[in-house]
């Protein structure tokens, strides 16, 4: 259980591997998505599946310029990047799962490592300080 992950690519650069459960709760008070919105702080979910990435997902908050959220530089170059798309920025935290927009599921360990080679994201274990 503890293997269930996701990614999130805070505004300040900050990339972490937040537990992931709880998705599935059609039931809960706070909705299907709860523990999505908990992540990035969003109660508007936009949902973007990645191609050719073996189901990966990235949400981001829908009102994030509404809300004046600052802008994410990594999560901005790595959304446009995957998606080959013209840089696109994206305000406010970039949450990577897997699954697809209608049924986001956690990642393994071995999948969060397979989504950082994906993504060209550098591990936090193997940054070189200088």
């Amino acid at each position: 259980m503890s293997d269930m992950k996701a990614i999130l690519i805070e505004p300040d650069g900050e990339i972490t591997t937040p537990h992931f459960a709880g998705v599935a709760a059609p039931d809960h008070p706070g909705g299907r998505l709860w523990y999505l919105r908990g992540l990035i702080d969003s109660a508007a979910l936009n949902a973007v599946e990645v191609p050719n990435s073996s189901g990966l997902v990235f949400w981001t908050d829908g009102r994030a310029f509404v809300r004046m959220r600052y802008a994410n530089r990594i999560g901005s170059a790595v959304f446009a990047h995957a998606l080959s798309l013209p840089l696109q920025v994206i305000c406010g935290p970039l949450l990577i799962t897997g699954g697809s927009p209608e049924e986001p599921q956690a990642l393994t360990a071995a999948q969060v490592i397979e989504a950082f080679e994906h993504l060209n994201l550098e591990r936090a274990d193997e940054a070189i300080e200088g």
